[in-house]
């Protein structure tokens, strides 16, 4: 079974359940656009998420020519030199985090409440997992070790 790891951010212990209602269809969706009851909860989640995944991708910049990593309107670009740009982006009206890698193509994320992880909605490959994958392919580090958030 994968390790399953938080996405909230460093200074919070978890966010309220009014943000991550649970899943309520049998189709693996929800009943309310990406789990969440607001339009302002999934910005809360997906920001938290976009702001964790620059942390720790911010860790490259001695490992990796050319890393550049740019957080922007919700538009997160990370550059690794001669491997390419992976691009993530809110999808506000999905509800959902869109990625664009150089390796593995473009993918959707929805939030599942119960693991507290973004999943791909084809495969269910958790976000954090993906590019920890990614990450250890191109430039041989171990993100998921350097994450310090366990919830």
């Amino acid at each position: 079974m994968p390790r399953t790891v938080s996405l909230l951010p460093r200074n919070a212990t978890s966010y309220s359940s009014s943000l991550c209602p649970s899943f309520s269809s049998s189709s693996g969706t929800s009943e309310v656009d990406g789990g969440f009851q607001t339009e302002r909860d999934f910005h809360v989640v997906a920001d938290a998420t976009l702001d964790e995944v620059q942390a720790l991708v911010d860790s490259l910049e001695d490992t990796v020519d050319d890393y550049e990593a740019n957080l922007s309107q919700g538009v997160l670009n990370i550059l690794m030199g001669e491997h390419g740009t992976w691009v993530l982006n809110k999808q506000t009206p999905n509800r959902q985090i869109w990625w664009s890698s150089p390796l593995s193509g473009p993918m959707r994320f929805e939030y599942d409440p119960s693991l507290k992880q973004w999943v791909a909605t084809r495969g269910r490959k958790q976000l954090f997992t993906l590019l920890a994958e990614e990450v250890q392919k191109v430039a041989g580090v171990d993100i998921q070790a350097r994450r310090t958030t366990k919830h």
